[in-house]
């Protein structure tokens, strides 16, 4: 079933925010930032503690915008079952 190949595999946490006064936290590691016209876009890694980043932005006196979790899409999953059976029959 689909329920069964989606999984709630989290891939990345995206965070879409105008930075405050005091600036913006030290980045985790694995984190990368882009800007767009709307402010800052970080993109925390899985492992990232977002609400510890969140409670540090907000302090900070940023102002978030979004938060997206990203998930593994079917595309990701149609992929990387592909390269396992590619790496298997190797």
């Amino acid at each position: 079933p689909l329920s069964e190949l989606r999984t709630a595999r989290l891939l990345s946490t995206e965070v879409c925010l105008r930075s405050g006064p005091a600036g913006l936290p030290e980045l985790p590691a694995g984190a990368r930032k882009s800007e767009n016209p709307d402010g800052l876009v970080i993109d925390l890694p899985a492992e990232a503690d977002v609400d510890a980043f969140l409670r540090a932005t907000l302090a900070a006196g940023a102002r978030v915008h979004s938060l997206t979790p990203r998930r593994e899409s079917l595309e990701d999953l149609f992929v990387r079952e592909a390269a396992s059976q590619r790496e298997g029959a190797a």
